[in-house]
């Protein structure tokens, strides 16, 4: 069973190596590899198409569509039954594509998620074995959607939309909401496979701006609230994201009002009351939120 592994890369030429390389890697070769390259300015391209194997094909968008447009653009090229992603700074171990490819055997399934290692400069910090449920807001399924940790038929990936393209944050989160929805409207399967095959590295993952987070946050309160309300925790997060970007902005009855509504859904947490409290005091929102 063919898998399309798409691989979105941006100004990272000394890292896209790496991340091809341990998928070229793998124990079994039924894999094609995209690397999808969002407008880099640097020498990316030259080194992603300079990695001698015919499973590798390198697109070059004109102009950059950002992780979640670059993803959809391979996806659309992919020919493999199955669909995944990994991030260009990340890496897989060898058994990666077996392991996750093994339980669609079985045709109810129609996502397998693997679990992780959290490497942060090297150093493992995390090790995530046995997958959790997502909550009732995922139809309490088991799994994880970062990218690297999941395959999906490439047909179901297609009528779930794929990612929305203009979401810099947050989009496996949304994207896994309407997943997680549509297994369970159609009665499908969600695989676990308790293994940690993804090296996710959190070296520089914090450049997100709370604006692009409150933007995320918001268009997915606004697309999927009836879910969100299932988990007052998830609910409360979205709320506190927006405010705080709200905050950030100096748009203080915006702030006020989500920390209002973080608080409301989430009326026991001590620091959703503080935020909110902080965010009524002039003085102490603008040290808050300088």
């Amino acid at each position: 069973m063919l898998a399309s592994v798409i691989v979105p890369v941006r100004n990272r030429s000394d890292q896209i190596g790496s991340a091809v390389g341990s998928l070229l890697r793998q124990t079994t070769r039924d894999l094609e590899v995209i690397v999808v390259d969002d407008a880099s300015t640097d020498s990316t391209v030259t080194v992603a198409k300079a990695i001698a194997d015919p499973r590798v094909t390198v697109v070059e968008l004109e102009a950059s569509l950002g992780p979640s447009g670059a993803r959809n653009a391979g996806a659309r090229l992919a020919t493999g039954e199955l669909i995944g992603f990994l991030d260009s700074d990340d890496a897989v171990e060898s058994t990666w594509l077996a392991h996750l490819a093994e339980p669609f055997s079985d045709a109810s399934v129609v996502v397998a998620c693997c679990g992780y290692r959290v490497l942060v400069e090297g150093e493992e910090v995390r090790r995530q074995l046995r997958l959790p449920s997502l909550g009732p807001a995922f139809h309490n399924l088991r799994g994880c959607f970062q990218a690297g940790t999941f395959l999906i038929r490439r047909p179901i990936f297609e009528a779930v939309g794929g990612y929305v393209d203009h979401l810099r944050y947050g989009e496996n989160t949304e994207m896994s909401l309407r997943l997680c929805d549509w297994a369970a409207v159609h009665d499908a399967n969600v695989a676990a496979v308790e293994e940690a095959l993804l090296h996710w590295n959190l070296h520089d993952r914090g450049a997100y701006s709370a604006a692009l987070r409150a933007d995320s946050a918001r268009y997915t309160l606004e697309q999927h609230g009836h879910l969100l309300a299932l988990d007052p925790l998830l609910l409360s997060n979205h709320h506190a994201i927006i405010a705080t970007g709200a905050a950030h902005d100096r748009k203080w009855r915006a702030a006020q009002s989500h920390f209002f509504q973080a608080w409301r859904a989430l009326p026991t947490s001590k620091r959703a009351i503080a935020r909110l409290l902080v965010s009524l005091a002039p003085i102490w929102r603008t040290r808050q939120w300088p």
